[in-house]
């Protein structure tokens, strides 16, 4: 063999071409989307995932453009997608949260960001998320167990027991702790 390298050489470059075309397809879907234009955004996004079917950022942004136009169960299914993809990064069952709220399911929402918790415990403003919107939707013994979490773990304790004193009523000890606690603020 004249040219041991040819081989290589042309595969790398058959590659960068394929990640450059992707590559435009992800810049031209986020200046649609940008522009208010999901539906065009989606069909540049499909034509970067053709060149690469599981690229991260494509499918990501495929989801937003999806949101975007209202199409809930299709990018709720390309979470799972992104997810079984790579399961290293939460954001696509980060996203699943919204897409239930944006769809009027909140217990589906509640439960997304109960998984994700399980998964990882530390995000913090999820935490406080989940509290705050099982609160607001009336699901108190969730807002409840993650309000607790926060003050056993030194988290976002202010906006846990005022979230505890919303719970218990203005007369409760939870109610007494959130107005001190907003008349002398700590850093959590």
């Amino acid at each position: 063999m004249k040219h041991p390298y040819l081989l290589p050489l042309a595969l790398l470059l058959t590659s960068c071409a394929t990640r450059s075309k992707a590559d435009l397809a992800l810049s031209k879907g986020m200046d649609a989307l940008d522009k208010g234009q999901a539906r065009e955004a989606v069909v540049f996004f499909d034509k970067g995932l053709q060149k690469a079917p599981e690229d991260q950022r494509l499918l990501y942004d495929k989801i937003l453009a999806l949101s975007a136009n209202g199409d809930y169960d299709q990018a709720l299914e390309l979470c799972d997608q992104g997810y079984a993809l790579h399961p290293e990064n939460l954001r696509f069952l980060t996203a699943k949260p919204t897409l239930y709220k944006l769809k009027g399911e909140p217990v589906k929402a509640i439960e997304a960001m109960d998984a994700v918790l399980r998964l990882n415990p530390a995000l913090v403003s999820l935490r406080v998320e989940v509290m705050e919107y099982a609160l607001q939707e009336g699901y108190a013994e969730e807002a409840r167990f993650h309000a607790r979490f926060l003050i056993e773990h030194h988290q976002e304790t202010s906006r846990a027991w005022k979230a505890l004193a919303q719970l218990d009523g203005p007369e409760s000890r939870s109610a007494a702790i959130a107005a001190y606690l907003a008349a002398h603020p700590v850093t959590d």
